[in-house]
């Protein structure tokens, strides 16, 4: 194996590689990506699922509220930035669940 900086000195320099390193390695990584996997097929969709409904109360909220305060005469302000709220939690809550 010829590392970047021996390929640029014009040098080759032999790599050896122990076989029981290599499996320990491969051990670990797989215990971790195995963890890694229990977690998130836990977690994405619980997560996920009040992000999804707590996104969608606001949206429905943020509806009700925004259009009552602007016949009320005090503007759109409320509607809109719940609205964007809402809707960004509504979209990573679908993000995670998918």
């Amino acid at each position: 194996m010829v590392s970047a900086n021996s390929a640029i000195k014009g040098e080759k320099k032999t790599v050896i590689i122990d076989e029981e390193i290599l499996e320990k390695e491969t051990k670990e990584l797989g215990e971790h990506a195995e963890k890694e996997y229990r977690y998130n097929a836990f977690w994405r969709p619980v997560v996920g699922g009040l992000l999804f409904g707590l996104g969608g109360s606001i949206v429905v909220m943020a509806a009700v509220f925004g259009w009552t305060y602007h016949l009320l005469g005090q503007g759109y302000l409320t509607m809109f930035f719940g609205m964007l709220i809402g809707f960004t939690m509504l979209y990573i809550g679908i993000g995670l669940t998918s």
